[in-house]
């Protein structure tokens, strides 16, 4: 699972490394603990600037290309109405497309998230059929240029989800 995709849950394993490192090297913990602060400060940063991108957002609806984001998702209150691909590595089959479709049109989803290592095809096949806008979104750091960093990825999906739920409402 992406849990790194939640920044607490994020902050969690940041802890445990921290944790680990502190006892590899007892000399080194108060470094460590102090980094982890500083991290811990500027990932609350980035959490509070991502909710306050979505907050304009009425609908909250999407649907994902494979399940990468569900706890993106629940961190920053979205709604995954679906996903596309049903098991990872597949492409879907057109009565699943067909099925999204009608669940796109029937739940008023205006947002797909796909990504850029999967194929295009499904959730064109889709917006073209509904109106839907495709958001291309990379769940790890480097996948899309100003995502290299933790940071920089998650500051980058809030900036882009937001413009795409805003143009969509």
């Amino acid at each position: 699972p992406h849990i790194w995709l939640d920044p607490e849950r994020a902050k969690v394993m940041i802890r445990h490394i921290t944790d680990a490192l502190a006892k590899i090297d007892p000399g080194g913990r108060e470094i460590y603990l102090s980094n982890q602060a500083r991290y811990f400060d500027q990932i609350d940063a980035m959490r509070r600037k991502i909710e306050a991108l979505l907050k304009p957002a009425a609908n909250r609806k999407i649907i994902t290309h494979h399940p990468a984001w569900p706890y993106f998702a629940q961190r920053f209150k979205l709604q995954i109405v679906d996903n596309i691909q049903i098991q990872a590595g597949t492409e879907p089959s057109a009565r699943h497309i067909a099925a999204l479709i009608d669940k796109v049109r029937r739940e008023n989803v205006r947002v797909i998230i796909s990504e850029p290592q999967l194929s295009p095809k499904a959730p064109k096949a889709i917006a073209d059929e509904t109106g839907a806008r495709i958001v291309i979104l990379t769940p790890i750091p480097g996948g899309l240029p100003g995502t290299e960093t933790y940071i920089g990825m998650m500051e980058y999906t809030g900036a882009q989800l937001a413009a795409a739920l805003k143009s969509a409402q």
